[in-house]
């Protein structure tokens, strides 16, 4: 392989518009946060030289490699289960660790990738505040300021991710779609698109996680998530005109 050289602003915003692709679209099929396309292409932090590999992907559409290659629905479940008992004795409340537990319980018969990314959520903040837990999605708050997570919300129309979120600031809203893939990840099938489309239509994102994503990486995965809500609570305060937008740079006016 040929060395890795360091990305400058202008690469990376060369590349972006050589695929018509806003900040945050770029930001997205990378998995990553706007404000770290904003900080890279402004100069005000490096981007890792391994982005130019992550680019090189997106640009003729190769596959991602699977990290571990194991079955998610049939791993050693006693040992990933004790390795998140054991991190999030570390980093989690004993309402988190006890949540978790019951999620072990009450989710024995779905991958245990699932029940991990559920359990890891209950740490979940929004950038501001902490995700709050509700039962039901047709009777989330519609005032205030807060984020909301609903575990296999019903949203209408046979549309049902394994979380959604809602960041609220009153009468501003967005929401998340989370789906984990434990079956065929990774492939973009028909069937998929259409749910994925249906939601964005609704006004959600859409991300989806392999089961081998998550056992492999669930506190990346968690960032991932979090990141994605940090812009979209940021997003409301700017219509509450409680914060102001980023500065536009001259490629992205008109």
């Amino acid at each position: 392989m040929s060395e890795l050289l360091d990305m400058q602003p202008d690469e990376l915003r060369t590349f972006r518009q050589s695929l018509d692709l806003t900040q945050a679209e770029l930001a997205e099929k990378l998995g990553g946060s706007r404000r770290a396309i904003e900080d890279w292409e402004a100069g005000r932090r490096q981007p890792p030289a391994m982005l130019r590999l992550a680019l090189a992907a997106l640009r003729f559409d190769v596959r991602p490699w699977s990290p571990i290659a194991i079955d998610p629905r049939y791993p050693d479940r006693e040992s990933v289960e004790n390795s998140v008992r054991d991190r999030l004795h570390e980093i989690a409340s004993d309402r988190a660790q006890t949540k978790f537990e019951n999620w072990l319980n009450d989710t024995a018969s779905l991958p245990l990738a699932e029940a991990i990314l559920l359990g890891f959520l209950e740490t979940a903040t929004d950038g501001y505040n902490d995700v709050e837990l509700r039962d039901s999605w047709d009777r989330l708050p519609t005032s205030g300021w807060r984020t909301t997570m609903v575990v296999k919300p019903a949203l209408g129309n046979g549309l049902h991710p394994n979380v959604a979120f809602e960041t609220r600031h009153d009468e501003h809203a967005q929401r998340l779609a989370v789906f984990v893939d434990s079956k065929r990840p990774n492939e973009r099938l028909p069937g998929r698109l259409r749910v994925e489309q249906a939601l964005v239509d609704q006004g959600f994102r859409v991300m989806t996680f392999s089961g081998e994503e998550i056992l492999a990486d669930p506190e990346g995965c968690i960032d991932r998530i979090t990141s994605v809500l940090h812009d979209l609570v940021d997003e409301n305060l700017i219509a509450a005109g409680i914060i102001s937008p980023p500065p536009r740079k001259r490629d992205e006016i008109g």
